[in-house]
């Protein structure tokens, strides 16, 4: 049985649609490199987090989606005083209600691969003024 060449190419422009529409949808929002980060530090991840850097090329400096004002450096510094600012254990287990704690020793280690990869305490995007603001000084 013959088809028509109006119908195959439909079904070819429709099938290739369906296919960029695919390819489109699997991209990862803006901030979604810079969760990832987050989320590495807080879980102590240093493999995961130097994938995110190194790998995916996220931004050092960007800030998380939902604390705009936290850099993944200043992720690792908060971490660090919780840290050394922590209570001594009490003699009951209190394992299973306290929250992950990282180490200092991999927390240094983050913060020294984020200084690697240019990080600061600030997030460039959020402190640099807007475009007409800068062409207006020059």
């Amino acid at each position: 049985m013959w088809r028509r060449p109006e119908a195959i190419l439909g079904g070819l422009l429709f099938t290739a649609w369906r296919g960029a529409a695919a390819l489109g949808s699997t991209q990862a929002p803006p901030g979604a490199e810079a969760n990832q980060l987050h989320a590495a530090i807080v879980n102590g991840d240093v493999e995961s987090l130097r994938y995110w850097l190194e790998t995916r090329h996220a931004d050092a400096s960007g800030a998380n989606a939902g604390e705009p004002g936290v850099t993944p450096l200043a992720r690792c510094l908060g971490l660090a005083a919780k840290v050394l600012d922590a209570p001594p254990a009490s003699g009951r287990d209190s394992s299973a209600n306290a929250p992950h704690v990282v180490s200092l020793r991999v927390l240094q280690e983050m913060v020294m691969l984020l200084h690697g990869h240019g990080a600061s305490l600030t997030d460039a995007a959020s402190t640099r003024p807007p475009m007409a603001a800068r062409c207006a000084t020059s």
